[in-house]
């Protein structure tokens, strides 16, 4: 889905999840889904304020607001799901060749590649240290950025520790959009002992850490659309 204030867009911003895993994987897909959701939910309602309800949610004419002033920014904003990632992460691999060669849209051209990865917003029981404690509980987000989205990503998800994303260690998805040159931004939580289990199921997740992580996640995106507009 492409998301657009009309016009020409200034620039881009990429936003993907995947959306299958092993079993029914509730915490280690179902946030990014529905992180997903609440960002394309977002962008059409920041439109929608500021050009009246002849602005729907089934338009493809509708832009990105930038949160501290407001202001609409006339900014692209890409939306996939992403099949295969247990597979190699097919399905990224697809979608990057169709950004690139199908839509044109290369390094240049995308303020921020988005990226929501495994265990966002879940709750399980971990051992180590887990970037801070074992036992149970939520699970710890951490933020990976290139070193040009570091710190907008840090003021934008105070409630994330964000680091410099490390393109030749990186896990997950990130790596193949470090290896394609995008500027990126990642969610990734740590591995628990429901990761890749029946045992994650609904309850690895609850309403509440969801919307936390949520306003996080827009927050960056909203800010990285009032950069770029």
């Amino acid at each position: 889905a492409a998301l657009v204030n009309g016009g020409e867009p200034v620039s881009t911003i990429v936003v993907t999840t995947p959306f299958n895993g092993f079993y029914k994987c509730g915490g280690e897909r179902g946030p990014g889904i529905a992180m997903l959701l609440d960002i394309a939910r977002r962008a059409v309602g920041m439109t929608a304020r500021h050009h009246g309800p002849h602005i729907t949610r089934a338009t493809s004419d509708v832009g990105v607001g930038a949160a501290p002033t407001g202001s609409v920014a006339n900014v692209r904003l890409i939306v996939g799901f992403l099949s295969g990632h247990e597979l190699g992460s097919l399905g990224l691999q697809a979608f990057l060749e169709t950004l690139s060669t199908g839509m044109d849209l290369g390094p240049s051209d995308v303020a921020a590649f988005f990226s929501l990865g495994a265990n966002i917003a879940m709750y399980g029981e971990f051992e180590g240290d887990n970037f801070g404690g074992g036992g149970s509980g939520a699970i710890t987000t951490s933020a990976s950025a290139s070193p040009d989205l570091y710190e907008l990503a840090s003021a934008a998800m105070p409630k994330f520790t964000t680091g410099v994303v490390n393109c030749s260690a990186a896990a997950g998805d990130t790596r193949f959009i470090c290896a394609a040159g995008y500027q990126t931004l990642a969610l990734l939580g740590a591995t628990n002992y429901r990761f890749h289990l029946e045992t994650d199921a609904a309850d690895s997740t609850n309403e509440t850490m969801l919307r936390v992580a949520a306003d996080q996640a827009w927050g960056a995106v909203a800010a990285v659309a009032e950069a770029a507009a």
